[in-house]
């Protein structure tokens, strides 16, 4: 019988193995499994999203043991999940951290169910135990009316010739509040049409309408023909919103107070007189106050004592780690910081009230979310958050972007003023359903230097003149049709962890 044998360089390595001590233990310890695991809340997802949809839902992971760990997805998954660990990547022992998780089903997605699992690694290696994930992607339908709010998926979103950014193929119908059936009449108009319903906004009488194939210009005669309808109070496009950013040119927390420097960083304090106002009060928890924005940090240790409601029904409220050139980085964390930074505690800097019940909404559209572009708004979901914030008992609510027309055309004025009608839905909404009637909306002027009677923020103003104010940003108040200004650049601002 033959025995196979051992060539001589196998034998020296195998003797080198032997005689070296610990030789081994490197190689053993990197593919031994790490101490510890981790805990996932909820146990398993399990998502149904419609076709040219996105949904984002928090997560919640719990270590007992610290690490600093990646999210691995299993090529099942992949194309339709990307999730995020918000506020930087390290977990302490029985830690809870929020994980962002953001599902798309592009238009061309197939109709069906996708499996497979989410992996915490800690380098090469997986720690126990993973996330089982189940994606059903269905047909959008005219029978079935979803009661949530529909983000478009970045394949729907194109640039229109008068510079709008709107979803290509969606129209959103406005019904009239004494409609009886308004989920019976949406169906029947969406069949009629050649439609299906993709979203809505419960309260407001807004329903979201997808037409498969059509473009903009398409749309136009179907939205004019749905208008000549009984019960149809308006429809529009669905037309994404502007994050109003001036570009950040000084370092940040370079001085001290500096009343006396025209240039100085907290000169958006002392043009507001806050120092004297401080000598009143310094803000009061007891005045609830929301912010609807973009690319919020909401473990910022400035901002996190004084937020109360984090969007729990919006998109997560995260910072992502994107290149410091992009201007549209934390811009939801530096409004809510100018408004609402905790004061005297020793840290960053101070907002106009130290202290406040702070609401912060993400209404950042899918798009752009998790890339290093300027961030564009959902104009739904915002208006969706509006709502929300009014049934929180918010008293001020902040909206610092929104969409102008810079050329002053019929069709550019047409669609805006078709927004305005939408978010005046949300204001409406206030006046009817909260007793006070005291909520304040504060949105901004925008940065393209146009009548404010042609913006977003200039309509909604004459419309609701006792409850909508516009605030321009302006190093000497110009001669303009917008009453409130404030410095807009080169001031003092909080910063994201990850910004």
């Amino acid at each position: 019988m033959r025995h196979a044998s051992i060539s001589r360089t196998h034998r020296i390595a195998l003797l080198v193995l032997t005689l070296v001590p610990g030789y081994l233990s490197p190689d053993l310890t990197a593919i031994a499994a790490p101490k510890g695991e981790v805990t996932w809340s909820p146990a398993a997802l399990n998502v149904t999203v419609v076709q040219g949809t996105a949904k984002q839902i928090n997560l919640q992971l719990t270590s007992t043991a610290g690490l600093t760990p990646g999210l691995f997805v299993t090529p099942e998954i992949a194309p339709f999940l990307v999730t995020r660990l918000p506020g930087g990547a390290e977990i302490k022992p029985s830690q809870i951290r929020q994980v962002a998780a953001s599902i798309a089903a592009p238009a061309d997605s197939r109709v069906g169910t996708y499996e497979g699992t989410v992996h915490v690694r800690q380098g090469n290696r997986t720690i126990p135990a993973t996330l089982k994930v189940s994606i059903h992607i269905v047909a959008g339908s005219a029978e079935v009316v979803p009661e949530e709010v529909a983000s478009p998926t970045p394949d729907r979103v194109v640039t229109t010739d008068t510079g709008f950014r709107v979803v290509v193929d969606e129209l959103d119908v406005i019904l009239k509040q004494d409609v009886s059936d308004q989920r019976e009449l949406i169906a029947r108009i969406a069949a009629d049409t050649g439609g299906v319903v993709i979203g809505s906004i419960p309260g407001l009488s807004i329903y979201q309408l997808r037409f498969p194939g059509q473009t903009p210009d398409t749309l136009e005669g179907i939205a004019s023909y749905i208008e000549t309808l009984a019960g149809v109070e308006s429809v529009s496009l669905n037309i994404l919103g502007t994050v109003h950013v001036s570009p950040p040119n000084d370092p940040l927390f370079a001085e001290d107070w500096d009343t006396n420097i025209a240039d100085g960083l907290n000169r958006h304090l002392e043009f507001a007189r806050a120092p004297s106002a401080w000598e009143l009060t310094t803000g009061n928890s007891s005045i609830r106050a929301a912010v609807i924005d973009a690319r919020f940090d909401w473990l910022h240790p400035d901002l996190l004592p004084n937020i109360v409601v984090r969007g729990s029904d919006m998109p997560p409220w995260f910072t992502y780690k994107v290149p410091a050139a992009d201007l549209g980085t934390g811009h939801g964390t530096i409004t809510a910081g100018t408004l609402c930074a905790r004061g005297n505690n020793s840290l960053g800097v101070t907002g106009f009230a130290w202290r406040c019940s702070l609401d912060v909404y993400d209404a950042e559209d899918s798009s752009t979310r998790g890339s290093a572009k300027r961030p564009e708004i959902d104009n739904n979901v915002a208006i969706s958050a509006m709502k929300n914030a009014v049934d929180n008992g918010a008293r001020v609510v902040n909206l610092s972007f929104g969409n102008t027309c810079a050329d002053v055309t019929v069709s550019c004025l047409e669609r805006l003023e078709k927004l305005a009608k939408k978010y005046a839905k949300a204001i409406r909404y206030s006046i009817d359903h909260r007793t006070n009637n005291q909520v304040l909306w504060i949105f901004a002027a925008g940065n393209e230097a146009v009548d404010a009677g042609l913006s977003l923020s200039g309509i909604l103003e004459a419309q609701f003149p006792e409850r909508v104010v516009v605030v321009g940003a302006a190093e000497v108040p110009p001669a303009t049709p917008v009453g409130v200004y404030v410095p807009g650049r080169g001031v003092r601002r909080i910063v994201g962890i990850g910004a």
